[in-house]
């Protein structure tokens, strides 16, 4: 992506988790990825976010829901669904690994690569 600045940063929907870090399973898929791990802190989602960034990319058709109900109006067609962006995946949501195993986190980050693989090809395209 030679000449090409992205921004990217991820933010909540709800507040629970508020201050808290990686999710070590989510951290030690990181790290089997070969993603280096930076300081995180999770936070919600702010109202600037809306117009900071183009696009506010949802892993759930809930979280794409909420997202609309606290979006700025004029702001609301710049959220869309992770999996929209993945070929055979288009209108899923990405699956919660929260409550599963090392299994689940792998089979979720491996459709957010689809997912992300497709977004960096529709920018491309554009």
């Amino acid at each position: 992506m030679a000449g090409v600045e992205v921004a990217v940063d991820s933010a909540a929907v709800s507040d629970e988790e508020r201050g808290n870090p990686f999710d070590h399973r989510a951290a030690a898929e990181l790290c089997r990825r070969g993603v280096p791990l930076h300081a995180h802190c999770a936070r919600q989602v702010r109202r600037e976010d809306f117009t900071r960034f183009d696009w506010i990319v949802g892993m759930t058709r809930a979280h794409c829901a909420a997202l609309r109900r606290i979006a700025p109006e004029g702001c609301r067609s710049r959220i869309v669904l992770m999996l929209d962006f993945a070929a055979g995946h288009e209108g899923q949501d990405v699956p919660d690994p929260w409550y599963g195993d090392a299994r689940d986190f792998v089979h979720a980050f491996d459709l957010i690569d689809r997912g992300v693989d497709g977004l960096i090809a529709r920018l491309f395209a554009q």
